[in-house]
């Protein structure tokens, strides 16, 4: 699953505790900037049969001072769909589309 718009301060255990209340977590990874600062997402592995549960319960909920969001992460396939022209994305100068996550461009701007 990816587990967005997390505190900075959140950590995997603290996420692998959360989760665990859905079904056994495989593993939780939280993606850093170079320098080593979290950037404000996870993907937690679960079975897929609590998952939905797991996603409805919590998208949307408070945890840390913010509101999360969590969504099933896609599938080969719905990647390659979501990355055709007419998504949300920018068009970089070699004409190739990439999507820009909305955490990516909260903690940019903000």
């Amino acid at each position: 699953m990816y587990v967005g718009n997390i505190s900075f301060e959140t950590n995997a255990e603290a996420l692998i505790k959360h989760f665990s209340q859905f079904g056994k977590v495989y593993d939780c990874y939280i993606p850093t900037f170079p320098e080593g600062n979290p950037r404000g997402f996870a993907f937690v592995t679960l079975d897929s049969e609590v998952a939905d549960r797991a996603v409805e319960a919590s998208d949307g909920m408070e945890y840390g001072g913010r509101s999360m969001a969590v969504s099933k992460s896609l599938t080969p396939q719905e990647k390659k769909k979501a990355k055709s022209p007419g998504t949300r994305g920018k068009k970089n100068g070699l004409g190739l589309y990439f999507l820009v996550p909305n955490d990516f461009l909260m903690v940019a701007f903000s």
